[in-house]
């Protein structure tokens, strides 16, 4: 089986979110491959369309806040982190609340 790169990836995952805008699990491994390939922008609107489809997901939250910082965005991390923490909190996500609030932190929030 061909190994295929990071942009033949998210051109895949594109294909299939725009086939299926319902499923949050596209959206999420989108954005992974956008923060992997260092555009997090990008990343950070993928996994917001994520969260509005499914807002309980405490990953999503994390690698949202990351994105969002790793662009510069430090209000909007600060925002994403905190609405995480208390999402993940409910879901008894311990680790995930955790690596919020360290990274909240570093923010100053």
């Amino acid at each position: 089986m061909p190994e295929f790169s990071p942009e033949q990836k998210i051109e895949q995952l594109r294909a299939l979110v725009e086939a299926d805008p319902s499923d949050h699990l596209g959206f999420f491994m989108l954005g992974k491959l956008y923060l992997d390939v260092n555009k997090p922008g990008d990343a950070a609107a993928q996994f917001e369309s994520c969260l509005r489809l499914k807002p309980d997901y405490s990953a999503a939250y994390r690698l949202c806040g990351d994105a969002y910082r790793k662009a510069g965005e430090q209000e909007k991390a600060r925002d994403v982190y905190t609405r995480g923490i208390a999402v993940a909190e409910e879901n008894g996500d311990l680790q995930t609340v955790k690596e919020m609030k360290a990274f909240l932190g570093k923010l100053g929030g």
